[in-house]
């Protein structure tokens, strides 16, 4: 049996470990430094995409994140930002914050290409609309299947296992799709910025009975028959009369 010292890179559980150990890690910091643990707390694997309202606050956001993870032996490295004062900053100070030195001002965070010149993400190109394929979900064999399937009905599922009929013929006979107007295609998105407000309430409800005021079970128990023998006297005009019944009780016990 061999023991690993070290997690090695490409092991299934290696990512899940170590989010867990920086998310643990971080937590001793959290009222120290509150505001870089709830920044390092949104960090998706190792990259860390977060910005701030003025320079000092984001050095101080910086600072303490690098200082942070330097206890557990974690470098945190290549800084970048859109703001030349801020980068000014981090390479005239003393601390330890390692910049983006090959940075041809274009990024990858998370995924998207970043220009931090003119701040801004490339999310998407306009592709040509011929090139634009679909497959309606009731010929889309994981369709279904996404949607929950059990394996015995999997078994018998051909669409699954060999496609859609239509697959197997030639490709002129294909379903045709629908051809996408230019007017749609080259239209653009404008943004609309409208104020609102937004109320929050909290609907707090209370208990009729505390059961933490009474000294034993049957009290509290009778108490609650009598309560909603009461409550249903209200509701109708034939109510019971007379000394609580054993259903009562037991309803009591149930409520």
């Amino acid at each position: 049996m061999y023991h690993f010292n070290r997690h090695c890179f490409g092991v299934t559980c290696s990512p899940f470990v170590l989010a867990a150990t920086i998310k643990t890690h971080i937590k001793k910091y959290k009222e120290k430094h509150p505001f870089a643990y709830e920044m390092l707390n949104e960090s998706y694997v190792d990259d860390l995409f977060y910005g701030s309202c003025t320079i000092q606050d984001a050095f101080t956001l910086s600072s303490d994140a690098v200082s942070i993870l330097k206890d557990s032996n974690m470098n945190m490295r290549k800084f970048d930002t859109n703001s030349k004062e801020l980068k000014n900053v981090w390479l005239n100070s003393n601390s330890d914050i390692e910049t983006n030195e090959h940075s041809d001002n274009h990024l990858k965070v998370l995924g998207l290409v970043w220009n931090n010149l003119d701040d801004t993400l490339e999310i998407q190109e306009t592709p040509d609309p011929i090139s634009w394929k679909h497959c309606s979900g009731k010929h889309n064999p994981a369709d279904l299947l996404t949607r929950g399937l059990s394996s015995r009905d999997l078994i018998t599922f051909i669409k699954w296992w060999h496609g859609p009929e239509w697959l197997r013929d030639a490709e002129n006979l294909w379903p045709k799709v629908k051809e996408f107007e230019n007017e749609l295609v080259n239209s653009e998105v404008t943004s609309e910025y409208k104020s609102c407000v937004i109320v929050s309430s909290a609907i707090v409800q209370e208990k009729i009975l505390d059961p933490g005021k009474f000294s034993c079970l049957r009290n509290l128990l009778r108490v609650t028959a009598w309560v909603v023998r009461f409550v249903n006297a209200l509701k109708r005009k034939n109510a019971e009369k007379g000394p609580l019944t054993s259903d009562e009780l037991t309803n009591a016990e149930m409520f």
